[in-house]
Formats: structure tokens, C-alpha cells, sequence
């Protein structure tokens, strides 16, 4: 009876907040109120965390959401704030695939002409990220119990000089804070260590900037293109069911905004042909499309 209690209030937080089941233990740091329910502010018997004390963490109430479900001292079902301790996720979120996340800059600059990566840059890929994928939902994010944050109030990444240098060159967003983002969002679920996750994300990034299709498509910038035409190249470097094509509407024209390549789950440091991931959704490009300059 007490168990499936609990499901079903498990099932009533996932239809209200968006609950996210975790398995997990948090570490009380400082003295919180542990809500029955923090909308409304409800704490029935006025509990609180004991500084020190660890509980059970049940879930989230959403990816990058502020409130965690933990189990009091009575087994009572409370929510507390996450900054009001260390959060330990015992068992990762499962996913299949990496997507490697390419934008043509030219199109994003078009739209975000005040972004600073924007203002003197004349490159036409850039890193936007590399995503741990599955076809269900929800999608791994902020799977290490992150909060989401504008992403200029995430703290300095831990990297190394040499691999700071080498991110900024292709991710042109850091200058916006985008490789903190990505990181709390989309890192803390690949199962790397933040060294780890853009060491790899950067060789692969470079990887498919010197392949053929990368060289033919900067030759056709400000051209149009047709996807058959582009599918060939693909073709001649990998397999079509592992890169799709994503373009918009911007000032009447179908342009390409992103290029997705689908990467196996072990991905090795140096990339090579059997890191593709077979399977690619459908590109949603019309038959042809131009390269913005």
C-alpha cells in the first residue's frame, strides 16, 4: 500500500512539474525548509535539513529545475532547494548516441547580429555542441541535478590553457559563455569529465571541418546548393544515415543553419569512419537551399 502511495505521487509530480526520477543522495550544507509542496509553500510540521545529514534523493522536478524530491528522516516525500547542499547522482541517465551539433555561422550571425562571436568573426562552422541522444523522452540534460542558468552565470570551466585555446577557436560562442552551457546541460550526461567531453568534442568538430564535404561546402557558400548534390559528398566521406541537414527561412530564402553528425556512444579520442552512428533523422532541407556568406 505504502509503495504504490508513493508511485502515485510520483505520477502526480511528473504531470504537474515535469518529475524527473533519480537515484541519489544529497548532502545537506546549511539549514532549508523541506517543503510538502514549494508552490504553494507548504511545510507541514515546519521540517528542515540537519547540516550534515544525507537523504535519498527520489527525483527532480525537472531537468535544470531548482527543487529536488528527497526522503526525510520520517520517509516523508519533501522538496528542498538544490543550493542547499551537494548533490550525488548514483545511477546515469541512459542514453544511445552522441549528436555532434555543427552550426553554419553565417546563417546564426544573421539572427544574433549582436552576439559578440558575431561582430568580426568570418568563420563559417563552429562547435555549438555535442549531445548524449536517445528517441525517448525526456532528452538527457542537466543530468548530474544542474540548475539552469543564463549561461554567463555558470562558473569558469576547469580546462587547461592549450584546451581553452583550441575550444574558443572552433566554438566561436564561448565568447557568449555557450561551452558553459553545453556543458551543464548536455556534458554532464555523457559520462565524461569536462577535459574528457570537449577534447573529444573539439577533434571530432575538427574531424568533419577538414573532411570533403566540409571543403565543398565552404566553396559553395553564397550559392545554392541542391540536397541531392550534398548527399553525394556525404556519401563519398561517410554514410547518408549519419549526418542530417537543418535549414531555415530567413529573409525569404531556405538557408542551412546546422549540420548534425550521429556518433556512436563509445567514442574513441581520434575519430575515424566507425565512430558513425547509423541512424540520422530525416534532414528537413527542401531539394535545394542556399549557403549563406
Amino acid at each position: 500500500m505504502t509503495r504504490l502511495l508513493v508511485l502515485l505521487l510520483l505520477a502526480l509530480s511528473s504531470t504537474s512539474y515535469g518529475f524527473r526520477m533519480l537515484e541519489g543522495e544529497f548532502t545537506a550544507n546549511k539549514t532549508c525548509d523541506l517543503w510538502c509542496s514549494f508552490k504553494k509553500h507548504r511545510n507541514t510540521g515546519n521540517h528542515q535539513t540537519a547540516i550534515g545529514s544525507i537523504y535519498r534523493i527520489m527525483g527532480d522536478n525537472k531537468p535544470g529545475g531548482e527543487w529536488l524530491q528527497i526522503r526525510d528522516k520520517d520517509n516523508s516525500i519533501r522538496w528542498v532547494n538544490k543550493t542547499c547542499g551537494n548533490i550525488k547522482i548514483n545511477k546515469p541517465i541512459p542514453f544511445d548516441y552522441f549528436i555532434l551539433s555543427i552550426s553554419w555561422q553565417p546563417t546564426f550571425c544573421k539572427e544574433q547580429k549582436n552576439k559578440p562571436e558575431c561582430q568580426s568573426s568570418n568563420t563559417l562552422f563552429a562547435l555549438h555542441g555535442l549531445w548524449p541522444t536517445t528517441d525517448k523522452k525526456p532528452y538527457p540534460a542537466y543530468c548530474q541535478g544542474q540548475i539552469a542558468k543564463p549561461f554567463g552565470h555558470y562558473t569558469t570551466l576547469p580546462l587547461d590553457q592549450e584546451l581553452s585555446k583550441k575550444l574558443s577557436s572552433n566554438m566561436p560562442g564561448t565568447q557568449s559563455y555557450l561551452d558553459r552551457h553545453e556543458w551543464h546541460k548536455h556534458g554532464s550526461c555523457s559520462g565524461m569529465d569536462v577535459k574528457t567531453y570537449y577534447t573529444k568534442s573539439v577533434n571530432y568538430f575538427q574531424w568533419f571541418s577538414d573532411s570533403p564535404v566540409a571543403k565543398q561546402l565552404k566553396s559553395h557558400k553564397g550559392k545554392i546548393v541542391s540536397s541531392k548534390q550534398v548527399k553525394q559528398w556525404i556519401n563519398q566521406w561517410s554514410a547518408s544515415q549519419s549526418i542530417s541537414l537543418h535549414c531555415i527561412k530567413q529573409n525569404n530564402k531556405t538557408v542551412l543553419k546546422e549540420i548534425r553528425l550521429y556518433l556512436k556512444k563509445e567514442l574513441p579520442v581520434s575519430p575515424n569512419s566507425q565512430s558513425f552512428f547509423q541512424y540520422a533523422k530525416r534532414s528537413n532541407c527542401p531539394d535545394s537551399f542556399y549557403l549563406t556568406p
